[in-house]
């Protein structure tokens, strides 16, 4: 307790100036005073409350982003988002979440530079067999490692594929060349299933039950599937109406950028602008705001992979047709390209979503993508561009007059 408040010799009691007591004046002083003091409470009340809602959306926001970072292969993103989580973590929930991720995060850190090591041993003309359904296995071999991925000869084109976007297909085989058949092993393999875009969670859970009963301590990791499944339900895009004030506010608090914005370099430096400035973000609508205008930016300009970037960010947080959204982009795309290198991506781009499209038997848009692919490689004037989306093209047909 404060000294002042027990020292009864400095208290002394004054008659009212305005009469005997608190009568009149007094009480009316007395009143407003009374009321200021239960405004200020309040307020101090609000601002909490207001500060603590920050916080919670910003510890979800960064937990969302690490989940998101790991399943894009990027780990330094993800170590700090992770670190942005611990900062506004309170509760011991949100606590051993954050601990069980920062696990996650190890094990597959593993789990890459094992891979990565594994596959720059590997000697050109090596062959490797790649499962792409329980039924259909294909052999790709090794032109050379680079620093930064494989240049691998499939179905007869070579292709550049990189770490970041390589398939999971061409991921696991390696993986499988490379790790040992023990339990540790196990671990490290389920978080690279646990987390990728087109991992298998199923077999993740089937992979780390079988260590722990082997006896291996694993922490909370079988936690985390449970909590990913739970993360994974999106809610829907919101209405337009509901959008209206987050894109007045954002047009607001980047209008210098959006009246420079007249040329293609200073559209794309606003696009990178805004797609680096959501992390910083809280609000959901200002968030999805952004990730639509950096979309449509880049896009306008032919900057197809800022705006797939923008979209699959998008994704994260919203249930998101990625295909169709994805395809509408490109076609945009191709109208605001200009250079080779703009061709490229958005060839390869196309290439890819052609794929996406198949797996998820959608042939309409995969046809639709190879179309666009076959444009820009043409735009393009590469060579090997065109040879390879003419290989795609009739794999598309291929897998078509098999189904028929």
């Amino acid at each position: 307790m404060h000294p002042h408040l027990n020292d009864q010799r400095r208290i002394r009691w004054q008659p009212s100036p305005f009469g005997g007591g608190l009568g009149g004046m007094g009480w009316r002083i007395f009143g407003i005073a009374a009321a200021w003091g239960i405004l200020l409470a309040g307020m101090g009340r609000d601002a909490v409350g207001a500060e603590e809602t920050r916080r919670a959306a910003a510890y979800r926001t960064a937990v969302t982003d690490a989940r998101r970072w790991m399943s894009k292969r990027d780990l330094e993103q993800a170590a700090a988002a992770l670190r942005l989580a611990k900062n506004n973590a309170r509760s011991q929930e949100e606590q051993q979440e954050v601990e069980r991720l920062e696990t996650l995060l190890e094990y597959l850190r593993q789990f890459w530079q094992l891979t990565i090591k594994g596959a720059q041993r590997l000697e050109a003309g090596q062959e490797i067999e790649v499962e792409i359904t329980r039924y259909r296995r294909i052999k790709v071999a090794v032109v050379e490692p680079n620093p930064g991925g494989l240049t691998l000869r499939v179905e007869g084109v070579n292709r550049l594929y990189r770490w970041e976007t390589m398939p999971t297909e061409i991921v696991l085989a390696l993986a499988k060349r490379t790790l040992a058949k023990d339990n540790v092993s196990k671990v490290i393999l389920g978080a690279f299933l646990a987390v990728d875009e087109k991992g298998d969670r199923a077999q993740a859970r089937k992979l780390w039950e079988e260590a722990r009963q082997a006896g291996l301590d694993i922490g909370d990791l079988l936690a985390e599937l449970d909590a990913a499944e739970v993360a994974a339900k999106k809610p829907p895009l919101p209405n337009e109406a509901d959008l209206q004030e987050a894109e007045k506010a954002i047009k607001e608090q980047y209008a210098r950028a959006y009246a420079r914005a007249t040329t293609a370099p200073a559209k794309e430096e606003l696009a990178r602008k805004l797609l680096a400035d959501v992390q910083k973000t809280t609000d959901p609508l200002k968030r999805l705001v952004m990730l639509r205008e950096a979309r449509d930016l880049a896009a306008s300009i032919g900057e197809a992979r800022i705006a797939s970037s923008a979209i699959e960010q998008m994704a994260q947080h919203h249930q998101v047709d990625i295909i169709s959204m994805k395809l509408q982009m490109l076609q945009k795309a191709v109208e605001g390209a200009r250079s080779p290198l703009q061709y490229r991506d958005l060839t390869l781009l196309s290439m890819n979503l052609a794929e996406e499209a198949l797996r998820n038997r959608r042939q309409a848009d995969a046809q639709a993508a190879i179309r666009l692919a076959k444009e820009t490689a043409r735009n393009s004037k590469s060579r090997d561009l065109m040879l390879q989306t003419i290989a795609a093209e009739e794999k598309l047909l291929g897998t078509q007059q098999k189904k028929k």
